[in-house]
């Protein structure tokens, strides 16, 4: 199965989108990098073929220390980062999108991330993808960063214990994460309140004023 989802990232990032990846195995068509070894991979299946990954790693992961300096952890002011996560590798067969496979994986991904007790998620998309990820229920919290293979991408949040905020915005994580853990129960609006920006998700606003800041 890892292979599978090696395999996947390949089709997807090199032969598709034609992206550089300096751990891509050309020969085997695999893409596997040193994230990979402690960390969490999901996979959805259709049928015995991959549709669609996701990856987590937690923050103090040696091999998650690039991304830890890219989204600014370190400054956030958390008494710890032990319940923070780093998201990666969420893609999906271009001709699934629009459908409910990304909302499956995602109710699942954050179900378990729960379960393990994180409390926070952090991750990076590109421009376009902004507004798909603030109906997820993630805030930008620091602007533009610059991924040495991706570009300049969004670096975004969300914590796990705003279950009144993505139910508010019919996000599909709110089943996963809002009946599991307490509204507010580790400062996350606290936490947002301080850093969150705006969405640029005009349909948000309302939701954002109401559980987070006025706008």
């Amino acid at each position: 199965m890892r292979r599978a989802v090696f395999a996947f990232r390949y089709r997807v990032y090199v032969e598709q989108m034609g992206r550089r990846q300096r751990h891509a195995d050309h020969l085997r068509r695999l893409l596997e990098e040193p994230m990979d070894a402690d960390a969490r991979n999901y996979a959805l299946l259709r049928g015995e073929e991959v549709v669609a990954t996701i990856r987590a790693n937690e923050a103090e992961d040696p091999a998650a220390r690039y991304y830890r300096k890219l989204y600014r952890l370190d400054a956030l002011g958390l008494a710890s980062l032990a319940a923070v996560q780093v998201t990666t590798k969420l893609m999906l067969r271009p001709e699934l999108r629009g459908s409910l496979a990304l909302a499956r994986l995602l109710l699942h991904f954050g179900a378990e991330s729960c379960r393990l007790g994180m409390q926070l998620d952090v991750m990076d998309c590109n421009a376009p993808l902004i507004p798909m990820f603030e109906r997820f229920g993630y805030h930008s919290y620091c602007g533009w960063v610059f991924h040495k293979e991706f570009g300049t991408v969004r670096a975004m949040l969300c914590p796990a214990d705003t279950g009144g905020y993505l139910a508010a915005i019919g996000s599909p994580l709110a089943r996963a994460l809002g009946s599991r853990v307490a509204d507010d129960a580790f400062g996350g609006y606290g936490l947002l309140r301080r850093i969150a920006e705006r969405p640029a998700t005009p349909a948000l606003h309302a939701a954002f004023a109401q559980h987070v800041r006025p706008l």
